[in-house]
């Protein structure tokens, strides 16, 4: 069972050593490879990618992938955003806390008026940027 502060340990924010530093650009002929590759879905969610489509590296550079096409997948931008670079155990603790909102929000759990004003709230000020 996974305690309070594994949780606070494993949200805390990390340095990024490697911040700042250029990555180079890809190109459209690549950006198509990596698209065919899941049949120009979101290797996340799924979804269609349309214009808006992106790459995404599976090991990103901090932590030691490189810029070839193999380290990249197509995802959406909301998926690319929300996926940015965190460590496997964040992605996991964030999908438990988005089923555990879900079944709350779904069953009008205790939480279940927080998280939506939460969520509302959230897409508020990303709209007013």
């Amino acid at each position: 069972m996974i305690t309070a502060g594994e949780i606070r340990r494993v949200f805390r924010k990390t340095v990024d050593a490697r911040a700042g530093i250029r990555k180079s650009g890809i190109t459209g002929r690549e950006r198509k490879k990596i698209s065919d590759k899941t049949g120009g879905a979101c290797h996340v969610c799924g979804g269609k990618l349309g214009k808006g489509g992106q790459v995404d590296h599976v090991v990103p550079h901090k932590w030691g992938g490189s810029s070839q096409d193999s380290n990249y997948l197509p995802a959406c931008r909301d998926c690319n955003r929300l996926r940015w670079g965190y460590r496997p155990e964040v992605i996991r603790l964030m999908l438990l806390f988005g089923r555990h909102a879900k079944q709350e929000i779904r069953h009008d759990g205790s939480l279940a008026k927080a998280l939506i004003d939460l969520a509302l709230h959230s897409r508020a000020r990303a709209s007013a940027r």
